[in-house]
């Protein structure tokens, strides 16, 4: 495999502060940093229901952390 074809994950947990629109929301990580979250696909197609105060799994692109996607509740 090429170094290329490898993609860097960075998962870290966070707490959902406020739903922006749905089902954007404004997560915490415990350092303080804030961004905004988004349910990935298997979370949307899942019964599980998001709401603000839970304690999830975020996936951070390397290049951009002012976004990450909503991969599991803890």
């Amino acid at each position: 495999m090429k170094n290329s074809d490898k993609k860097e994950k960075i998962l870290l947990d966070a707490m959902l502060e406020y739903e922006v629109d749905s089902p954007t929301f404004r997560a915490r990580l415990g350092n303080g940093h804030g961004f905004s979250a988004y349910p990935s696909a298997q979370i949307k197609a899942s019964d599980e229901q998001l709401k603000v105060g839970d304690k999830v799994q975020v996936h951070f692109s390397p290049f951009d952390m002012s976004k990450a996607m909503i991969i599991g509740k803890i």
